[in-house]
């Protein structure tokens, strides 16, 4: 049986004619042809994906993103500072509406919330921040020990420290014995106890910096380490922004405490008058008061009873303790050159004639804190400046292949919410 099947395949296999096998091995090699085009297709289109993912991923992030004064940053370090600055903006922004939801809106509030919604809502903006904080960093660093400034790595261990007792709302050894040296002062002029502080344990710094080591890691990928150096470069920039802002800053200015008594009068071209007097009755009323003064009558008593200044009749014409530069020019002169419960002459002015008298001079009084802060700022900014334009600094590529990704999707989301 077996062999007659063998006969019948035999037979048909005898009928294939050699135009049927030709077409046949034409065919097979097409499929051939084709598996290997295939293939080969697969493999181009996997190197080409390897390729792209090696270059996002190892050969880009390892590509130098500037260099200062020779000093290379990478792309990966620039993409993890970048990271870490848009996220402390996010947590700066939510605190400032907080305090704005809170108690309203206030200039210097708002000043703050549109600086920082302007680099949240612009990747490319933000980018630029980024890398020139990263740069003066490095710049502040190099000058620091010539400056006399020097940041230990004990410092950046308490600087961590209080990071951690915020965190556990508890406080340091230091802060604990500031506050005790503060309390018992206190208790010396009044009956109040001494508060109860709950300090940080050695327990709560090992977790502290466990948690904080953690959290980096997985934010911002960054090391403790890494963190550590960006803490230091923070307080390197606190402390040099104090010493080199506060050159040549004057802290203290003379302020007077002047009294006086004006006396109106009215143009003589005036429609409606206000005062009822002509500029000679005015001199002439000045001149009258000013003997009355000599005689030893009230400063206080006439300056109520005469003064055209509105706040007399609350002041009786003491003005308070007041800056240099404030007064009126032809009244400051005056004033800044009388000797204490001196008189002066009679001295005119926009507002009318003055009779002058000064209570009390300061020649060390403290200027407003706010006023030397924004001049230790614009000094250290002035200074940072020149710093930069002198040095050697490179940029290398493309900002925007620089920023991470999702930094640009992360921005228009900003700008949705």
């Amino acid at each position: 049986m077996a062999k007659k099947k063998d006969r019948q395949n035999e037979r048909i296999e005898r009928r294939i004619t050699p135009k049927e096998r030709r077409y046949r091995s034409r065919q097979q090699e097409r499929n051939r042809r084709f598996v290997l085009f295939g293939a080969a297709a697969v493999a181009l289109a996997g190197a080409f994906i390897l390729v792209g993912v090696l270059y996002t991923f190892v050969y880009q992030p390892n590509t130098t993103a500037f260099t200062v004064e020779g000093q290379h940053v990478t792309t990966a370090e620039f993409r993890k500072r970048y990271h870490y600055e848009r996220t402390n903006m996010e947590n700066r922004w939510r605190f400032y509406r907080l305090v704005e939801s809170q108690l309203g809106s206030q200039p210097q509030t708002q000043v703050e919330i549109n600086r920082l919604t302007n680099y949240l809502q612009d990747a490319f903006s933000l980018g630029v921040f980024v890398k020139t904080q990263m740069v003066e960093d490095i710049l502040l660093a190099r000058v620091a020990p010539t400056e006399g400034v020097v940041i230990s790595e004990e410092d950046v261990d308490k600087a961590l420290e209080q990071e951690i007792a915020d965190r556990y709302g508890k406080v340091t050894m230091a802060q604990a014995t500031a506050t005790m040296e503060a309390a018992a002062a206190q208790l010396e002029s009044d009956a109040n106890p001494i508060p109860t502080l709950e300090m940080l344990t050695t327990t709560d710094l090992e977790q502290g910096l466990e948690g904080i080591g953690s959290e980096i890691q997985a934010d911002f990928n960054l090391t403790l380490e890494e963190y550590r150096a960006i803490v230091k470069a923070r307080l390197l920039r606190q402390a040099m922004s104090r010493d080199i802002g506060e050159r040549d800053v004057i802290m203290i200015e003379r302020q007077i405490n002047p009294r006086h008594i004006l006396l109106g009068f009215d143009a003589a071209d005036v429609d409606t008058p206000t005062f009822g007097r002509t500029e000679t009755d005015a001199l002439l009323l000045a001149e009258r008061l000013l003997a009355r003064l000599a005689s030893g009558e009230s400063f206080s008593y006439l300056a109520s009873l005469y003064s055209d200044d509105p706040s007399a009749e609350s002041n009786a014409g003491d003005l308070g303790w007041v800056r240099e530069g404030t007064l009126v020019p032809e009244f400051e002169k005056v004033a800044l050159g009388l000797a204490l419960e001196e008189l002066s002459s009679p001295i005119k002015t926009d507002f009318g004639y003055h009779i002058i008298q000064v209570l009390d001079v300061n020649l060390e009084a403290d200027r407003p804190s706010n006023e030397i802060q924004a001049e230790v700022t614009d000094n250290f900014n002035r200074w940072l400046q020149t710093l930069q334009s002198d040095a050697q600094i490179e940029e290398r590529g493309n900002l925007i292949r620089q920023l991470p990704a999702g930094a640009e999707q992360a921005a228009e989301d900003f700008l949705a919410s």
